[in-house]
């Protein structure tokens, strides 16, 4: 595949499964634009346990006997739809004064991570047999679905650890346009890659010929049909060259993808 850059959209959990965006070579200058999107996920809880993870890898801090109905779950779960404030894992990714919190927390320290807000878009009990509870959750980007479930075990009195996790949509993509590790590695160099412009097929596009591509390659502004858009795909011959956005009818760059270009430039040549 010629690979010069890789970049994913966004982490997952080490014991989660699920979509992970991956970006190669020039699509990596789109990868915040991927990060940006709603997240979906399945997950397995266990009720009645709290961990230092929260979820069941980690170390287990306590355990109790006894039952919640379903009925005290569901008035739960409603507290926790809309936009709710939450604390992100001590055992996360995110740096504290340099540093990931998991090494932090790893030595035995608590990184002070701020508290955010999130919105919860749908949160759905698919599933509830004592101690395990199984949730659909549709939120925003960053949103820890261990922050979730271990808020709602203390809402409920008993504590909760997420069991399992999938990942099943990330902005555009979903479980559908997703590949196994040993499917990629099946397919060599026929990778089944999602063409930039499919990915970003969201955002308004503007269509230009390689000429004016060239021109925004060396940093000129164009005058296009479009009055206004605060982020537009640039698309030249099918492929997407640039995002920029259209200010009164003028294209300003933000990101020019120049080894497409030039292709797409010496292709013309040949013709």
């Amino acid at each position: 595949m010629g690979v010069r850059k890789v970049g994913h959209g966004g982490t997952l959990d080490p014991f989660a499964t699920g979509v992970l965006p991956i970006c190669i070579n020039e699509a990596t200058k789109v990868v915040e634009l991927l990060l940006n999107g709603e997240k979906a996920y399945w997950a397995r809880a266990e009720l009645g346990v709290r961990t230092d993870t929260f979820d069941l890898t980690g170390q287990i801090l306590e355990r109790r006997e006894g039952s919640v109905g379903e009925g005290e779950l569901q008035e739960v779960l409603e507290r926790f739809r809309g936009e709710i404030e939450q604390r992100p894992p001590a055992f996360s990714a995110l740096h504290v004064n340099g540093r990931r919190a998991y090494e932090l927390a790893r030595e035995g320290l608590t990184p002070e991570l701020a508290v955010r807000r999130v919105c919860i878009e749908s949160l759905e009990l698919r599933g509830f047999d004592w101690p395990y509870v199984e949730l659909f959750v549709r939120c925003t980007k960053g949103t820890y679905i261990r922050s979730l479930v271990s808020d709602i075990g203390d809402a409920l009195g008993c504590g909760a650890a997420v069991a399992a996790l999938r990942r099943e949509q990330s902005g555009w993509f979903t479980l559908d346009h997703a590949c196994t590790l040993a499917e990629i590695e099946a397919a060599g160099s026929e990778q089944p890659l999602v063409p930039l412009d499919s990915a970003l097929g969201h955002v308004p596009v503007v269509d230009v010929d390689i000429v004016e591509a060239h021109q925004l390659l060396q940093g000129r502004e164009l005058k296009v049909s479009m009055l206004r858009g605060d982020l537009v795909r640039v698309r030249c011959a099918g492929e997407v060259v640039a995002i920029g956005a259209v200010i009164e009818g003028v294209l300003r760059s933000r990101r020019v993808m120049g080894s497409i270009i030039e292709r797409l430039a010496a292709e013309v040549g040949e013709e």
